[in-house]
């Protein structure tokens, strides 16, 4: 049956009971290890014990796993301003959950409307609180009583929060924008939140397209030129270094370059550079040949699309201190930020146009990360908010239009009929 409040395990006294004897809250339960080899499964609770046979050794195994899985997994946890639909058998009962005190005629038991156990009065004595489904506040254990202050305080956090999303960020990354690639200036990288307002935050998508920027073809032509330049340049050196080594062989001392041990050395050397600037010119041309083919291959294929679920973004580093980044684009750094995603080997990094740009949208999609598994239905709640205020609005100022429409129009009936 569905329940509310922390996860818990019915008891009965016979098989063919509809009516449990009691409940053992997962919480409070302490089970064999995981990994013990036994058929036989033993539940220690606050009050009671129990140890029953299962029928294969896999399936106590399963059980032990189950258990602990509960209660790591949020299986110990109470619902913000909602009562626990399970509660402690009375007769089972015999000492306060809390302080262990005998319950006695004058030392009464209380159960806690909030976790279901039973308490005495002095561990159950902080002021009522408010809870679902009950219409009036009712009586809870002091440890439930702060549970809940904290909780409500938490969720009121996170709900404003979400509201500050909503109005600062959540309009920015669902228009997009557009960055250039750090490592291709002629690649455009438009970035943005999927159209699936329907559904809460952590499971929406981020939409990255690539395509070639506009001026691609001028660019390519002038990265080339500059790439071709730059490998000149080196080449060059390299040609005049394997020049100065054979210079070196002056003719006042041509008869001891010839001699055996010196002559070696001296083709070493020559060797050397001509080998050094032979690399240089095929790094230089390959350069080239993959900048071109790069750019040549997305001009002919057309844009490409890719999909992120927002839970898989890891985080979001600014680039303006890199000292990488730094050292080889020093003018770019202050506007290149990068995101890191689950499963990537390497991040996305981007170029925003400035560096206002860039602060807007590192600080919505820093937000982003944060809010996205906390309070991600939140966000999607206040959305919906939203969008029926709006609606309602809209239908308000239309009624009045239509009102004042109509006031006209019999405002001219009357006048009519009195000049007839």
């Amino acid at each position: 049956k569905p329940f509310r409040g922390e996860a818990h395990l019915f008891y009965y006294d016979k098989e063919t009971d509809t009516e449990a004897a009691g409940v053992l809250f997962v919480n409070d339960v302490s089970t064999d290890p995981v990994d013990k080899v036994d058929r036989v499964l033993t539940l220690q609770g606050t009050q009671r014990r129990f140890r029953f046979r299962c029928a294969t050794e896999e399936e106590a195994k399963t059980w032990r796993v189950a258990l602990t899985e509960a209660k790591t997994n949020g299986g110990h946890k109470c619902l913000t301003g909602v009562a626990s639909t399970a509660w402690m058998a009375e007769k089972h009962a015999k000492t306060c959950d809390k302080c262990r005190q005998l319950f006695t005629a004058s030392n009464r038991k209380h159960h806690c409307r909030c976790c279901g156990r039973i308490f005495c009065d002095g561990c159950s004595n902080s002021p009522k609180i408010a809870l679902q489904p009950y219409p009036a506040p009712v009586r809870c254990c002091n440890h439930c009583h702060e549970t809940q202050g904290k909780q409500a305080k938490e969720e009121a956090e996170r709900a404003e929060r979400a509201k500050v999303f909503v109005a600062k960020h959540l309009g920015l990354l669902e228009e997009g924008g557009d960055f250039e690639c750090l490592q291709r200036s002629d690649l455009i990288r438009t970035i943005g939140l999927d159209t699936n307002t329907s559904m809460s935050l952590q499971y929406r998508k981020l939409v990255i397209t690539e395509s070639i920027h506009p001026d691609a073809a001028a660019r390519m032509a002038g990265a080339l030129k500059g790439d071709a330049s730059n490998s000149l340049s080196r080449i060059k050196a390299g040609t005049m270094r394997v020049g100065a080594a054979v210079a070196s062989l002056r003719p006042n001392h041509i008869v001891e370059a010839f001699k055996p041990a010196q002559a070696a050395e001296n083709i070493k050397t020559i060797r050397a550079r001509t080998l050094e600037a032979a690399h240089t010119t095929v790094d230089s041309v390959h350069h080239l040949g993959q900048h071109a083919a790069g750019t040549i291959t997305d001009l002919v294929e057309g844009p490409r699309q890719h999909e992120i679920e927002v839970r898989h973004i890891k985080g979001v580093i600014d680039y303006a201190e890199n000292p990488t980044i730094m050292s080889k684009n020093p003018l770019v750094a202050p506007r290149t930020f990068a995101i890191f995603i689950q499963s990537a080997t390497v991040p996305l990094e981007l170029v925003a146009p400035t560096p206002d740009v860039k602060k807007q949208w590192l600080a919505a999609l820093q937000e982003l990360t944060v809010l996205a598994e906390d309070a991600g239905t939140a966000i999607l709640l206040v959305q919906q908010a939203r969008a029926q205020t709006s609606v309602a609005v809209q239908q308000k100022i239309e009624r009045r239009r239509q009102d004042r429409q109509s006031a006209v129009m019999d405002s001219e009936r009357v006048k009519s009929s009195t000049l007839r």
